[in-house]
Formats: C-alpha cells, sequence, structure tokens
C-alpha cells in the first residue's frame, strides 16, 4: 500500500527529471554507501575490492564532485556491492525464514539483522545524527529509496501484471537475487523485487 500511494508515484515522478541528474543523484548516494560497503568487503575477505572500492571513494569524493560524477568507472574501478546480509551469509549464518517487513520489504532474518546493523554503524548516519541534522538524515533516507525504486519500475510492474501468485514470485525473486549476491553471481538476468532499502543508512 506504502508503494502504491507514495512511492511508486515519487519514483515515477522523479524518473521525469533529466537523465544526467538522475544519474548524479544515484552516483552520490552510491558513494555513500561506499564505506559500509569497503567494510563489508574487509569482512568477508575481499581485500582486492576493499581496496577497489576504497579508490573509488577517494576518487568520486573529490574529482568526482562528491560523488556526483563517477569518474572511478572510467578508470576501470568497477562499483561493487556488499553488505552486513551477505557478510552474515559468509560467515555461514543462516537465512532463516522468508519475511516481509512493514515498508522495507521481502527480507529474512539473517538480511534484517544486516539493515539493523546497517542503521546502527553508517558513518554518515553517525555524523549527522551527532550535529542534529535529522532532516538531512531522513532527506538522504527519502532521496536513496526514491533513486533505487525509480530504477525498477518496469521490472516490478512487470512482475504484477504477469505472475499467477504475486507474493510467490517476489519471494523467489529475492531469493534468488541474495543468492547471487552472496555468490557474487552476474545478478542481471535476474528480476529486481520491489524492496524498499531505507538506508537510516
Amino acid at each position: 500500500v506504502a508503494d502504491k500511494i507514495i512511492l511508486e508515484p515519487a519514483a515515477k515522478g522523479y524518473r521525469r527529471l533529466p537523465s544526467p541528474v538522475q544519474t548524479g543523484v544515484g552516483n552520490f548516494f552510491s558513494n555513500l554507501r561506499l564505506p559500509l560497503v569497503i567494510v563489508n568487503q574487509f569482512l568477508q575477505g575481499q581485500f582486492g575490492n576493499a581496496f577497489s572500492s576504497a579508490g573509488r571513494l577517494v576518487i568520486n569524493t573529490t574529482i568526482g564532485i562528491g560523488g556526483l560524477v563517477d569518474v572511478a568507472e572510467k578508470v576501470g574501478l568497477d562499483e561493487k556491492e556488499e553488505d552486513f546480509g551477505q557478510t552474515l551469509a559468509t560467515w555461514g549464518v543462516g537465512d532463516g525464514p522468508y519475511i516481509v517487513l512493514p515498508i522495507f520489504g521481502p527480507s529474512n532474518f539473517r538480511d534484517t539483522a544486516g539493515m539493523l546493523l546497517t542503521i546502527s554503524t553508517d558513518p554518515v548516519n553517525i555524523y549527522l545524527a551527532d550535529q542534529g541534522e535529522g532532516d538531512l538524515l531522513m532527506l538522504k533516507t527519502a532521496g536513496t529509496t526514491v533513486d533505487q525504486r525509480a530504477k525498477i519500475i518496469d521490472e516490478v510492474n512487470a512482475l504484477r501484471e504477469n505472475s499467477v501468485d504475486y507474493y510467490a514470485a517476489v519471494r523467489s525473486s529475492y531469493n534468488q537475487n541474495r543468492e547471487a549476491a552472496i555468490a557474487n553471481r552476474d545478478d542481471d538476468q535476474l528480476t529486481p523485487v520491489p524492496v524498499i532499502s531505507v538506508e537510516f543508512e
């Protein structure tokens, strides 16, 4: 209900912005996530990826104007996503039951724990909270959420329209995507799921 009434309309409005603006906003929020990506890469023993991500962070924050321009990709430092849910899986923690969290969407017990770790350890969040910048924290969360939702509008709509059992289709898609992410497989062929990855983060 929240997705249909609030998030999807906001994402559709966001997609009407010029493409360079959308790209810049997406790059900016991706850059803000990099510190925790680097931490998780180290925790998973992906030291090469961690140093590559650290290079991305430095280059995009400086030359890339605070992350608005993805200069690092142009020099061969591609973006790689890692989160605490993937780290816990690498450490042997089972996924547990599939659950759908209010507002946040599809998840499981392990990934929910990972999300809570993200919320409590994100350095940008900690800084904004320490400075009493609650408005900026909410803006960051809302901006990230709308940007991520805008990227999967077409896929989610196709899933809604073509699935006999939408719930089962979302569950299957979520599980496949997470398995691919944990195994660091190319998941370009998988269907994005309608998950609201809120980044209190």
